[in-house]
């Protein structure tokens, strides 16, 4: 069983958390946290800002493969943690377009309809909101804001995301939808 310390070392060293990802053991055996925690706090880590989310960059890949490979059938924590990771590192200019490159945006409209989490959905429409210059976005804007549980996150999100240059298509589509409704 790891120690508090052991596995606190890990929670602000990217280096740690990509070795974590990767499965690679700890010091003094094996790994002190799971792949899951390790997406969360590639997560937390990056919350921090861009330059703290443009350290984590090697974890793409990582994060997008276990995306790829559990879907809906991860554990409800695994798919929240690498979900908000992706949100997050989505800030960064150069992350979002290696992350709009693969399918992550119909694998995050999977998830806006997760049949046994409210907190998924909630993640999973962040990162389409940071994805929102990619077309396969758009297609889900209607949807995530037509969610009755989703309105107040959205709208919560909205105006962080209204001077950000990247979002297009998606916020106009959710602002639209939005007024519409009130």
């Amino acid at each position: 069983m790891a120690t508090k310390e052991e596995k606190d070392a890990y929670k602000t060293n990217p280096k740690l958390l990509l070795e974590a990802l990767n499965g690679a053991p700890g010091k003094n055996g094996p790994c002190p946290l799971t792949k899951a925690e390790a997406a969360f706090h590639v997560w937390n880590y990056s919350v921090a800002g861009v330059s703290a989310a443009a350290e984590c960059r090697d974890a793409i890949p990582l994060l997008l493969a276990m995306l790829k490979s559990h879907g809906t059938e991860a554990p409800d924590d695994t798919v929240h943690s690498v979900a908000g990771a992706l949100a997050y590192l989505s800030r960064v200019d150069e992350h979002r377009s290696e992350i709009a490159a693969h399918p992550v945006p119909t694998l995050l409209g999977n998830l806006l309809t997760h049949p046994t989490s409210n907190r998924i959905p909630q993640v999973a429409s962040q990162c389409l909101l940071e994805l929102s210059g990619d077309e396969e976005c758009c297609r889900f804007s209607a949807m995530l804001a037509a969610m009755p549980a989703m309105l107040g996150f959205v709208s919560w999100e909205l105006p962080r995301c209204a001077d950000a240059e990247q979002c297009g298509p998606t916020l106009t589509h959710v602002l639209k939808t939005l007024v519409c409704m009130t």
